[in-house]
Order: C-alpha cells, then sequence, then structure tokens
C-alpha cells in the first residue's frame, strides 16, 4: 500500500467539496472529559495537563448522556473520550460500565499509562482505542505490552507523536519500526504524528522539521496491517463513525473517497472550509471539562448548554456557518460539512 500522502486524489489539482457520513448512523460525542493527565509534554498546551478539571457526580455525566440519547431517538450513540487523560478520572470506570449497559459505542484516545490489569479488564470495551506514543515520558517496553492486550479486541490506532528534539524523534522512529515488524494478527494502524506549534492559540502551526526529520515524515508517514484472527474476521473491526470526502477534480469530475484520510487532508492543506456548512450540533457534540456543550471543539457557533444544567440544552436544527481559515482537530474534520455554491 502506498502510504505517502501526496498520492492519488491528493496529490492531483482537486478540491475537497464535501465530507459526508456513508453508511452508518451516528451521532458523535467529542468529550474531552477532564484536563488531568499523569504527562505533561513539552509540546502539549498547559492547560491539557493543568488538572483543573471540575470533577462532577457520577450522575451529572450519566443525566446529560440521557438528555441526549432520548434526542437522537434511534440514531447510534457514539461517545469518542480524549483528555487530559481520560483513564485519570476516579468515575470513569463507573461510568463506562454505565454506557456499555446502555448500548454506547465508545472510543477513546488515551497515553497507556494504565496497568495492564485495568487495561485487560477493560480490553472489550471499546470499539476503537487510539494510544498515543509520548517520547519524553512514554516507556517503549510497556507501551507495545498494552498494544498486545488489547489488539484483538478493538480497532487500534497508534499515534507516535513526533517530537523535533532529535533524541526523542529517534525514540518515535524506534517505535515504529519495532510496531512495523511485530506480527499483529488484526487491524492496526500506526501513524507518526507532525507536533503543532503554539496550540490552541491564534498562532498555531505545523513545526518545521529540520531536511532529514521530514524526509522521515515524508517517505514513511504510516503503516495499517489488515489480518484475521481465527474468530474473529477483520471486517468485524469496524469503527462506528463512517465518513467519506468527495472532491472535484481540475476537469470537473466529482471523486469520493472511500474512507477519510484526516492526516492526509492536512498534510494537503486540504482542511480550509471557511465559509462552510458544518453540521455540528446536528450529527455531533464537543462537551469540554468544564462542561460546556459546543457544536464542535473549534468553538464555532454559539455554545448549546451545559452538562450540569440541562434545564435548556436542545439539539440545534441548522448548521454552523464555519469562520475558521484551517480545521486543525480531526474530530472537527469528520463532520459533515459542505462547500456553499459561492465559496
Amino acid at each position: 500500500m502506498d502510504n505517502s500522502v501526496f498520492t492519488g486524489i491528493f496529490k492531483r489539482r482537486s478540491k475537497l467539496v464535501k465530507i459526508h457520513q456513508k453508511y452508518n448512523n451516528f451521532f458523535h460525542i467529542n468529550w474531552f472529559i477532564t484536563n488531568k493527565c499523569n504527562y505533561h509534554c513539552t509540546y502539549c498546551h498547559p492547560f491539557n495537563h493543568a488538572g483543573s478539571s471540575e470533577l462532577y457526580e457520577l450522575d451529572t455525566y450519566i443525566e446529560f448522556v440521557k438528555k441526549v440519547l432520548k434526542q437522537i431517538g434511534d440514531t447510534q450513540l457514539v461517545i469518542s473520550f480524549t483528555g487530559g487523560e481520560p483513564t485519570a478520572m476516579p468515575i470513569f470506570d463507573k461510568f463506562v460500565d454505565f454506557l456499555l449497559e446502555n448500548n454506547v459505542k465508545m472510543g477513546i484516545t488515551s497515553n497507556g499509562s494504565k496497568s495492564i490489569k485495568w487495561w485487560r479488564k477493560y480490553q472489550k470495551a471499546f470499539d476503537w482505542i487510539s494510544l498515543s506514543f509520548h517520547t519524553e515520558t512514554s516507556n517503549t517496553r510497556q507501551f507495545i505490552d498494552i498494544v498486545d492486550t488489547v489488539w484483538a479486541h478493538s480497532l487500534v490506532s497508534v499515534r507516535v507523536m513526533m517530537h523535533p528534539e532529535q533524541k526523542y524523534f529517534e525514540k518515535g522512529l524506534e517505535l515504529y519500526r519495532l510496531l512495523k515488524t511485530r506480527p499483529f494478527v488484526t487491524i492496526v494502524h500506526v501513524e507518526k504524528v507532525p507536533i503543532v506549534d503554539d496550540w490552541l492559540t491564534d498562532d498555531e502551526k505545523y513545526h518545521e522539521y529540520t531536511p532529514e526529520q521530514q524526509k522521515h515524515l515524508n517517505e514513511d508517514l504510516w503503516f495499517k496491517r489488515e489480518t484475521s484472527l481465527p474468530t474473529k474476521n477483520k471486517n468485524e473491526y469496524k469503527v462506528p463513525i463512517d465518513v467519506t470526502g468527495v472532491f472535484r477534480t481540475a476537469e470537473g469530475r466529482y471523486e469520493e473517497q472511500s474512507e477519510l484520510d484526516t492526516n492526509a487532508i492536512a498534510e494537503s492543506r486540504k482542511n480550509q472550509f471557511y465559509g462552510w456548512d458544518c453540521y455540528g450540533g446536528i450529527e455531533h457534540l464537543h462537551v469540554n471539562d468544564r462542561g460546556q456543550i459546543w457544536g464542535a471543539a473549534c468553538l464555532q457557533g454559539e455554545q448549546l448548554g451545559w452538562i450540569q444544567d440541562l434545564k435548556k440544552f436542545n439539539l440545534p436544527k441548522k448548521p454552523i456557518l464555519c469562520q475558521k481559515h484551517f480545521c486543525y482537530c480531526a474530530t472537527d474534520m469528520i463532520i459533515s460539512k459542505e462547500k456553499r455554491e459561492n465559496v
């Protein structure tokens, strides 16, 4: 498989004109549930490990989910947990138990620092697990053990955060190579993730690596292995979020990407949605650690409510008009959106 992000539809002079749900009917909550984290990465905004998030009673989280379930009807609810480190929350285990009992599909972004015992207990709880490897802190051996524990039960992706300091950059390359040669019998997606400088500020931009470092990123940015277990077909490893992109070529034809690749969209600078209609709030919510409810993580449009005060909270009916020139957040990129005729 050619893993260059600038091949095919991304290399040609094509324009992204629409992103939409393809087969599955789902409602997605991207939940930044806490800014408590046991890591303090230098490239991460200090807020993401400040530990200042208020911890609400378990019932507060549960009642919010119940209200969303009531308003979306038969639509499948999918929740992606991010942080901070979600597993650092004292009530997280009980909340996950409630969601499992109510048929809510879940995914989690984690640094994999929880014990092997914890991952064994919840190895079947998540439809997908995105494990981020932070070279300043993560232990390579333990990290691989975590992947070994969960790979047979969930769709696993590994995001190797490419710290620009050379010794950490090389540590990231080492993990990438180890995972690439490891005989996982499953679906495993491993990618090198370029750092965004001045993240969460008006000056955020992709880090400028040295020519040699950039060569490592350009030539081998990601790999994906697709095999099957004797008892589980590879087609059973599916993320319930099914999104595709529609492109208009220079010749005026329309082509559809079978599976939206947010990293490729970002690398090819096709993540420019200013003036587009975005369906945040209609099919997607972003909830932050303070309990604020928004249609998207970029905080476009109006705030929709608070999880701790649900009296006035209702899902909107109209799309958001995007006012940002670049979309850096992968979970915002996968929200259905389309280019207006005059944009």
